[in-house]
């Protein structure tokens, strides 16, 4: 649980997400359930990114509770990340992959495409990329 990954990174964009104002009660998680915001609230609730929590020693709270999709926190802060550098940096257009996906988990019921198709997809996004794309 004690990783720091790219931690300045949620931070940092975290910190750019709206504030929720002072007094808002908001759902934090099974764990602490609804907690009021105060202007000393940690930032991750401030902005209501609370995947985001650590403790003292700077340990995820998410992934030392045990829940059944605590591993999800991370996947979470991973994507939110490559969305707002896509924001930041102005992007059009993002695709974000994951090497453990299942295709037929959201090719098959929401593309309604084959699962074979998927890797003809991924070719023709690599042939008619633009010249400045970027992996």
């Amino acid at each position: 649980p004690q990783q720091d990954g790219r931690y300045v990174d949620v931070e940092h964009f975290g910190r750019q997400l709206p504030e929720v104002q002072t007094g808002t009660p908001i759902w934090v998680g099974s764990h602490r359930g609804i907690v009021q915001i105060t202007p000393s609230s940690p930032w991750w609730f401030k902005h209501h990114l609370n995947y985001a929590e650590k403790n003292d020693v700077g340990e995820s709270t998410w992934a030392l509770k045990g829940h059944p999709f605590d591993h999800h926190c991370g996947c979470t802060l991973s994507h939110f990340i490559i969305w707002m550098d896509a924001r930041a940096r102005g992007l059009k257009a993002a695709i974000v992959s994951e090497s453990d996906g299942f295709l037929e988990q959201w090719w098959t019921p929401y593309v309604h495409g084959r699962p074979g198709e998927y890797a003809g997809v991924v070719q023709a996004l690599l042939e008619e990329a633009p010249p400045d794309w970027d992996i």
